[in-house]
């Protein structure tokens, strides 16, 4: 609670020319502050008997001085290389800054669609209260970013700076391995470093933290924790991906008419009464296909 910024119960999802609006009775999910997250997760670890050593870090196996190793360091995991993992695939490249910009609702995330623009991904305005905004984008191609950018900040009308902004690498391919017993070492991937994010949406705190609590629970038996996360989590990031490369592979001039099927169909309604973000084995549920046979019937 203490990170909570703003609360969305709305999302509108815009194409060219049309759209697809989804209202929820209740917060579908909270606008936190990443940096203080941050901090508190570091102060739970300290609190709890963890040491975190500042201004240093591990470039070579021979900096090691233990024999468990969990790799919970980013897209670009140095672990991962120290260690000769697979690498991963595809990488969505993004960009958020915080704007001095007006959402028209509060409550409401707004996703922009251009493939022209974005490729398979997509910008997005994310209201932190009624004066401030987080503004972003995501391209699933390089060159397409310095465009993107220009584009997205151009369309919104905004020409001031950002008061904070960052760049980042989302990893859109899950990690074709992540545990390895190498000599005396014991070495698991974790969160971003294995590739455990959404590639529907490049989210990541979900599934990474659920997954590192795996990873911690079973740091000196790899075969657990790839058994134990597969078993749980895999299906859903697969879910993720499949979504990516449905919205990737969909012609710029079918966009719109895309929107409008689902919305003749009914499917945002059936995803106002069944979505969930993150677990979409829930969404795509038997219970939930059933429902939705009854959306339909109900006309």
């Amino acid at each position: 609670k203490k990170i909570i910024k703003n609360s969305i119960n709305k999302a509108k999802i815009f194409g060219i020319k049309k759209n697809l609006f989804l209202e929820f009775d209740f917060p579908k999910a909270y606008v936190i502050d990443r940096a203080e997250f941050d901090i508190l997760a570091a102060q739970k670890f300290e609190a709890e008997g963890g040491k975190i050593e500042l201004n240093s870090k591990i470039s070579k196996i021979e900096q090691l001085k233990a024999k468990n190793i969990i790799g919970a360091d980013g897209p670009i995991s140095s672990v991962a290389r120290m260690f000769s993992f697979p690498k991963i695939d595809s990488y969505a490249f993004c960009y958020e800054g915080i704007y001095a910009f007006k959402s028209e609702e509060k409550h409401a995330v707004e996703v922009y669609l251009n493939k022209n623009v974005f490729g398979g991904f997509f910008g997005w305005v994310i209201p932190i209260n009624e004066e401030y905004s987080k503004i972003g984008f995501g391209v699933d191609e390089g060159n397409l970013y310095d465009g993107a950018k220009n584009f997205f900040l151009k369309k919104l009308s905004i020409t001031s700076k950002p008061i904070s902004s960052f760049a980042a690498l989302i990893p859109l391919s899950l990690r074709k391995k992540t545990s390895k017993k190498i000599n005396d070492y014991s070495v698991l991937l974790a969160g971003d470093s294995a590739a455990q994010t959404k590639a529907s949406t490049g989210g990541g705190i979900y599934f990474s933290s659920l997954c590192g609590y795996i990873a911690g629970k079973n740091f000196n038996n790899i075969n657990k924790y790839d058994f134990e996360w597969r078993k749980n989590y895999l299906f859903d990031l697969k879910l993720h991906s499949f979504i990516h490369q449905v919205l990737k592979h969909i012609p710029q001039n079918k966009l719109d008419g895309v929107l409008e099927i689902l919305r003749l169909i009914k499917f945002d309604k059936f995803l106002i009464e069944n979505g969930e973000m993150d677990r979409l084995s829930k969404t795509f549920s038997l219970n939930a296909l059933v429902n939705y046979v009854s959306i339909l019937a109900r006309g």
